[in-house]
């Protein structure tokens, strides 16, 4: 079976694991929040996959390992919820002793949302990079010793050394051409027009999906980023709101996408200039940009400004500073 017929089959698995999860709760009256919580969880994942349920959509490795990984976690975690419900053997022991269901489920969720957040990477990477994919960690599989899954986490896991980012035909560890343009925004169809104008000008431009993403990427491309951190060759633009999920496994509004991933590259010691392109209700959030040098904010729907920043990359020029301010 080719890896394409794979993910499909993994996907369709995933999925019909996180639906039973979500009913067989639903047929239960005696919930607490921690088995409300995994069941909201489930539903998220039937949400996530749902571009996977196309056959032959996704052909990267990556999604495949996360997904059996994914797989795994969901099965096991139904197979703990069921125990606790219908074994009278353990409905006895949760009676007496009610942390212990606690203390597993609990692990069960942990271990679901990092695995939530190890597609939404995997995903994000593969769909926005095209030519880029992300090569994760295996998910151990014991979940007596669950790896962490914070945002900090999951970059550190990313950026070891079992982790690198690959061209899918050599194998070869890639090194974007110069000059290069990090553009990160959940909905990359609405910047194809300023993507295509960029690269129309001889721009390599690397598309994330989400403030996790980007900073998985930038830790596993430090080292080739920050020789070339120069206006000439890097350059960032960003939106400033964006659907992302949190560390606990639930997609949220967030309103503070911009400033949190200016504040990470600033704080890994770039300088390169970032630009926040954001809506006209947004731009009022992004007042932040003055307390950064190199940085500025537009209104997405400003052109003229916005090519002329990419014209500068493509140039390599450093003397444009017409962006370089808050509101365009």
């Amino acid at each position: 079976m080719d890896v394409a017929s794979t993910i499909y089959a993994l996907a369709v698995a995933v999925y019909k694991l996180s639906v039973g999860i979500v009913n067989f709760v639903g047929q239960h009256q005696e919930k607490g929040p921690l088995i409300t919580n995994i069941s909201d969880i489930a539903n998220q994942i039937q949400s996530i996959i749902s571009p996977l349920l196309l056959p032959n959509h996704v052909t990267y490795d990556s999604v495949k390992q996360v997904l059996q990984a994914l797989q795994k976690a969901l099965a096991r975690t139904d197979k703990h919820l069921r125990a606790w419900e219908e074994r009278p053997s353990l409905r006895f022991v949760a009676f007496v002793n009610p942390s212990a269901v606690t203390s597993q489920l609990r692990e069960d969720r942990e271990q679901l949302v990092h695995q939530c957040l190890l597609l939404l990477v995997a995903m994000q990477v593969g769909d926005h990079m095209r030519q880029y994919r992300l090569l994760l960690p295996t998910a151990e599989d014991d979940t007596s010793t669950l790896p962490e899954y914070s945002e900090v986490a999951l970059s550190r896991r990313a950026s070891s050394s079992s982790s690198k980012i690959h061209d899918p035909k050599s194998q070869s560890v890639l090194k974007p051409t110069l000059p290069l343009l990090i553009w990160i925004d959940d909905d990359p169809e609405g910047n194809v027009r300023n993507a295509a104008y960029a690269s129309k000008r001889g721009v390599t431009v690397v598309r994330l999906g989400s403030t996790l993403a980007t900073k998985t990427w930038i830790r596993v491309n430090k080292d080739y980023l920050k020789k070339n951190d120069d206006p000439r060759n890097l350059r960032f633009i960003s939106d400033q709101v964006r659907h992302e999920v949190n560390a606990e496994g639930v997609l949220h509004k967030n309103l503070k996408a911009g400033n949190e991933i200016t504040k990470f590259i600033r704080d890994e010691g770039f300088k390169a200039p970032i630009l926040i392109c954001t809506s006209k209700q947004g731009i009022a959030l992004t007042g932040y940009v003055r307390s950064y040098p190199n940085t500025g904010s537009l209104k997405g729907s400003d052109y003229k400004i916005l090519n002329e920043y990419l014209e500068a990359l493509g140039a390599r020029r450093r003397d444009d500073t017409g962006w370089m301010k808050f509101g365009g």
